[in-house]
């Protein structure tokens, strides 16, 4: 342990005594006045083919996904897990986190541009936010380029539970005096088609795009610690007519090059495939989600492909299922990671990232049941077996991937923590990661 600190002091002095003084600064006065733009070179990451650039040489997003960021750098009061994000939750755990980053050989970290937390929105109103979060984006986007992270941000969410298009739905409603419909949270086919919740969106990126940092003084769309925007975590437009997704994803991508041409810009989907090749999918109903892999990222302004892999979520061992996924998840794994890869790399000709992958170890149990008869220790082997297959699938393409999902420690032991997908740097399954990233990135 004296060894692992004594290098983090050697390796990082300068980028964390920058990336401390930002954590006093921005939550004193909310202005950062010492530059922090000579720390890493400022270079955007650039597609080449089917794959990504750094200082010209091939570079792979390797790393994690966390949503709870903004939270922790706003120090919120009353954070999701009711977690009170004071020092010990909040920017303290982050520097913490990021430095354990690095020594693990990560390079990317992909989260949200918004709180998933309801009391604390970050869309307030038609161009009103909130501006204690978005001084945290500054500050979590300062902190990242200390450490020579960078940053996939999402600019919304399909799920209601994160907020995202139910927050503009609800919004357009409210000012169209409508009552709420509830059921339009589920993004049913209206947001994807009604021009007034588009323009609403737009307006949304626009003001995120041209956002000037009070830390670093760069606008979002000049910032290089950026790697990637998506349009939107997972959209979905169910039982649409085809077409309809994907006209979306045309215009919306075409209205956010329009405005930032210097970062890369992928969909944010699961990447399931519609009736021409729903074999692939693990079931009939994600053929019925609107998501067309291949045509959702063949227009020339998304840079490259990427798609989640949630074995457990998609009741791959329901009556509903595919039958011949039987009670093999490393077969539907290995073959969803085949087909997308050699997709994008041969159809698309772009790069493929798996930008979302977890497991509970529950496998078709609900998780009260799945906790009921799997042992932590249990529970923990099939997780280090998901994630073990995952990567050896991987390999064989070289791919990029982002894990589901890194909290803090601290949250592990709080009694009103939930998230069966929660990884901690004191599991076991965490060597698979530290592995993975050594050999992908060697």
């Amino acid at each position: 342990m004296r060894n692992i600190s004594m290098r983090l002091h050697l390796l990082f002095t300068s980028n964390i005594f920058l990336a401390i003084l930002a954590h006093f600064q921005i939550s004193k006065s909310g202005v950062f006045t010492h530059s922090i733009s000579n720390v890493y070179p400022a270079e955007f990451v650039k597609v080449s083919g089917t794959e990504f650039l750094q200082n010209n040489k091939t570079w792979k997003p390797v790393g994690f996904n966390t949503y709870l960021l903004i939270e922790q750098a706003a120090e919120l009061p009353h954070g999701s897990f009711h977690a009170i994000y004071s020092d010990s939750f909040g920017k303290n755990e982050i520097l913490k986190q990021f430095e354990q980053a690095i020594l693990l050989n990560f390079t990317c970290v992909r989260t949200w541009l918004y709180s998933i937390n309801s009391n604390y929105p970050l869309f307030l109103e038609d161009g009103v936010y909130d501006e204690r979060l978005l001084g945290a984006l500054d500050w979590i986007i300062a902190v990242a380029r200390a450490h020579g992270l960078k940053l996939i941000l999402s600019f919304t969410d399909f799920w209601p539970e994160s907020g995202g298009i139910s927050s503009l739905i609800l919004l357009r409603r409210k000012f169209l005096e409508l009552s709420p419909d509830h059921s339009e949270q589920y993004g049913r086919s209206s947001f994807f088609t009604d021009q007034n919740y588009f323009s609403l969106y737009i307006r949304h990126v626009e003001h995120i795009l041209l956002q000037k940092s009070k830390i670093t003084g760069t606008r979002y769309c000049d910032e290089s610690t950026v790697m990637a925007w998506e349009l939107m975590n997972e959209p979905r437009c169910r039982l649409c007519s085809e077409g309809i997704l994907q006209k979306w994803i045309w215009n919306a991508a075409k209205a956010v090059k329009s405005l930032d041409k210097r970062h890369l810009l992928t969909v944010g989907e699961e990447g399931f495939y519609a009736s021409t090749k729903n074999y692939v999918n693990p079931a009939k109903w994600a053929s019925d989600t609107g998501q067309n892999f291949i045509s959702d990222h063949i227009f020339t302004e998304i840079d490259y492909a990427s798609s989640h892999l949630w074995t457990d979520n998609w009741n791959l061992f329901s009556a509903w299922s595919r039958k011949h996924v039987k009670n093999d998840s490393f077969n539907f794994s290995k073959t969803w990671i085949e087909e997308h890869s050699s997709d994008s790399l041969n159809i698309l000709q772009k790069p493929f990232v798996l930008s979302e992958y977890g497991s509970t170890g529950f496998g078709n149990r609900n998780n009260i049941i799945g906790s009921l008869v799997t042992t932590e220790d249990q529970r923990q082997t099939k997780v280090s077996r998901f994630y073990s297959e995952v990567h050896t699938a991987l390999l064989q393409n070289r791919n990029g991937a982002l894990f589901w999902i890194w909290h803090n420690e601290n949250l592990k032991y709080l009694p009103s923590y939930q998230d069966e997908y929660g990884i901690f740097v004191s599991d076991n399954v965490f060597d698979r990661l530290r592995n993975y990233s050594q050999v992908l990135r060697s």
